[in-house]
């Protein structure tokens, strides 16, 4: 009986332990995702969104599926507006500093975030070469993105 009774704290200390070490892995995880802030100065539509004009954080979550997506999550500067679209890797990202591209064919939508000290250029829907090139015509606006320094 004394047996059992001397092994419950080991045991309790082992979980706690275990525990600990799953919170320090979450917490590091969350803080690898990719953030940065950005000003839109019209109203866009971002996935089934639509954001108006003015300040923003932008989360991109650092792990890709299998499938090349990741989510990307849009606060509003107050706190009260959040969107979160899914998007794809889009293949090399353009040279340059880290922006948001927003095609204007009608209606302003983001279509783009371009990364590229990160490497990454996400798309939101699909994305032709043709597609891709319109985007770097004068119908389109780049969004300047500042990045979160680590």
């Amino acid at each position: 009986m004394k047996t059992i009774q001397n092994l419950v704290p080991v045991k309790l200390f082992l979980v706690v332990f275990f525990i600990a070490c799953q919170i320090h892995a979450v917490a590091s995880a969350q803080s690898a995702n990719l953030q940065g802030k950005f000003r839109l100065q019209h109203e866009v539509r971002w996935g089934k969104a639509v954001l108006a004009a003015g300040d923003y954080s932008i989360t991109v979550d650092s792990k890709m599926t299998p499938e090349n997506t990741t989510y990307v999550i849009v606060r509003s500067a107050n706190g009260k507006n959040v969107a979160v679209a899914m998007a794809t890797a889009s293949g090399k990202p353009e040279p340059g500093g880290s922006s948001i591209f927003v095609a204007n064919d009608g209606t302003r939508r983001v279509r783009l975030l371009n990364l590229p000290k990160q490497d990454h250029s996400l798309s939101f829907g699909p994305l032709s070469k043709r597609d891709r090139e319109q985007l770097y015509e004068a119908r389109t606006e780049v969004v300047p993105v500042t990045l979160a320094e680590k």
